[in-house]
């Protein structure tokens, strides 16, 4: 499966020492033309902020994979595999475009865009939204392809079909109306 680990184990994490964080390469746990790495931060060196916790990244072309089994599937099993908080997949030009506005967004308390495949947990939904991931998913409901309550929040599928920039930013537009965000 090209979303699935292909060989070997999971490398352990590595104590940081005295570097602030410690980048694992995990590319050659997946498929061919999938890059993968997972960022450990020094517990001891950093603030208490969203911008210093452990991440996992995955970067691929999304026409030469099964995007649509990443979106409606596999996306939830990362989650759920990293106890994320929250989690997004979208076009990598986000991250260029939201820079300058996003830059004092603490996202354990916030969130800038709604991408078109999101999860955020129960205590984000409510610290983003003032609603609840039932509240959430109701409002939402006829908006977007899936939202699934999970133990720990919800995944929302607003498109699992490979969007242009010009059509995530109209689902991030149209989700921010229905649950009434400026």
């Amino acid at each position: 499966m090209s979303w699935g680990i292909r060989v070997g184990d999971w490398p352990a994490a590595v104590d940081c020492g005295t570097l602030p964080m410690l980048q694992v390469n995990l590319t050659k746990l997946f498929t061919k033309g999938i890059k993968a790495l997972v960022s450990y931060q020094n517990r001891n060196y950093i603030r208490d902020e969203a911008k210093f916790d452990d991440y996992f990244t995955l970067e691929f072309n999304p026409a030469k994979f099964k995007y649509q089994l990443l979106a409606t599937e596999v996306f939830q099993k990362y989650v759920d595999w990293f106890a994320a908080y929250r989690g997004d997949i979208g076009d990598e030009e986000f991250i260029y475009l939201d820079f300058e506005q996003s830059r004092g967004i603490d996202y354990r308390n916030g969130i800038y865009r709604l991408l078109p495949v999101f999860f955020l947990e129960t205590e984000l939904c409510t610290k983003c939204f003032g609603l609840s991931p039932e509240e959430i998913g109701k409002r939402i409901a006829g908006t977007v392809e899936s939202s699934i309550i999970t133990p720990t929040g919800m995944v929302v599928v607003a498109s699992s079909k490979v969007l242009n920039l010009d059509e995530a930013k109209d689902i991030d537009k149209q989700l921010r109306e229905v649950l009434e965000l400026r």
